[in-house]
Parts: structure tokens; sequence; C-alpha cells
């Protein structure tokens, strides 16, 4: 009796197996049909795209450098020049001495009478021009000429006529009257030999031109004496 309920259960056992290998292999038939439809529909998509691996390769960007804006650079006449009042042997420059406006600046003599006959226009133009600063630098040191102008003389520091003739030869300044006019930069906008009526239409009109794009930049002094009146009235009127 024993042996048939031992018969039985491996029967069952077997049948078991029999039946769990062949799901199995429908299982596995049926993912690998699947696989095999899901290929072919993916081909077949693909087969609709157009072509673009002719085209062209996209170039790339090239990011190039905007040019610096260039930065005035000062003549090195405006720099270099360095003059005195008649009176001492003080040193001055263009720069300081024109506190950032435009310059006129004039190389005169003591023996030159073309030179000495222009500075009655100078004064006149200094006068019409206030914005204008005029500098007349004499190149034969200090003497004894007067003008409503200041006047000065080549004082290149060391205080020899030789290190004076030298600057003035480095510049081309070999006859007077030498003009030369520079903005707020010390860039040079005219330069010219020979004595002029400063003071005319003509003079004025292209001295103007140069002269006018830099009245802007020019901040004049506050009257003070003002500032505190109005200061004084408006604390009356808080008052009454």
């Amino acid at each position: 009796m024993m042996k048939k309920k031992t018969i039985k259960k491996i029967l069952r056992s077997k049948v078991l197996c029999t039946a769990l290998l062949f799901l199995c292999f429908q299982s596995a038939k049926s993912s690998k049909d699947s696989s095999i439809d899901f290929t072919e529909s993916l081909e077949k998509d693909l087969s609709d795209v157009p072509e673009v691996m002719d085209s062209k390769p996209l170039k790339k960007k090239l990011f190039t450098k905007k040019p610096r804006q260039k930065v005035a650079v000062a003549h090195s006449l405006y720099e270099g020049l360095r003059f005195s009042f008649m009176e001492n042997s003080t040193p001055l420059s263009l720069e300081k001495y024109s506190r950032k406006t435009p310059v006129l600046l004039i190389f005169w003599g003591s023996f030159c009478g073309p030179c000495l006959k222009e500075f009655p226009s100078l004064e006149r133009l200094a006068k019409s021009m206030p914005n204008l600063k005029i500098v007349c630098v004499a190149i034969d040191g200090p003497n004894e000429i007067t003008s409503e102008l200041p006047l000065f003389y080549v004082n290149q520091g060391k205080g020899t006529e030789s290190d004076n003739q030298r600057f003035l030869a480095k510049h081309s300044i070999e006859s007077v009257p030498a003009f030369f006019l520079f903005d707020t930069t010390g860039k040079m906008l005219w330069k010219g030999i020979g004595a002029k009526e400063w003071d005319s239409a003509s003079v004025i009109d292209k001295l103007k031109k140069f002269v006018e794009p830099f009245q802007g930049k020019l901040h004049p002094k506050r009257n003070k004496t003002n500032r505190t009146t109005k200061k004084l009235s408006s604390k009356q009127r808080v008052h009454s």
C-alpha cells in the first residue's frame, strides 16, 4: 500500500515538472515573438525618417573680442614743457596750470616784433573766451616785457640754456611766434607759425570749433555767499 502512494507522488511531481517546463517554454516563445515584432516596427518607423547624414556639420560660433577704446594720450610737448613766471624760477606744467581746460600755447621772444605786436589781440581773446587758457612762453629767458596776460619763460628745471634749447629743437620750435592748441586731455588740435590777429572773427570761429565741445566739461566755482543766503532764506521761511 505504501509503495502505491509513493509511486503516485512521483508521478504527480513529474506531471507538475512537465507542466512547468511547458509553461516556461510558451512564455519564452511569446516574449521572443513580441521582441521580434517590436524590432520590425522600429525599423519600419526609422525607414520613414529622412536621412540627414549628408547635411553639413554645424559651424562653431567664433567669439571675437571687441577692440578696446583707445585712451587719449597727451602730446609730448604738452606733457614735457616746463615754464616759470618771469618773477621766479618755479617750474610749472601745462596740465597743472591749465586745470583741465583747453590751452592755447604761444612761444614768443622779447626780440621778436611780430610776437609783441600780437599781444593786444591775445589780451582781447582772453576776455572773449575765458574758458580758453592762454599761455605765452618766452624762448629767451626772463625779460622785462609786460602784458595783461601772465607771461612765462621756458624752464626745463635744470636752469641751463642748453636744456631749454634742446627741448625746443626736439619739438621743431625754430621760429617765433609759434602756437599750439591743445584740448583738455593734452591732444594737439591745431598748430602754426606766424603772428595772428587772434580776436578776428575768422580766428575766433575756428577756435570755438575746437574749444566749445569742452565747455560742458568745465565746472565753474559756486558762489558760497549765494548758498548761505539761500540757506538763511529757507530758515526764515520755516520760522515764519
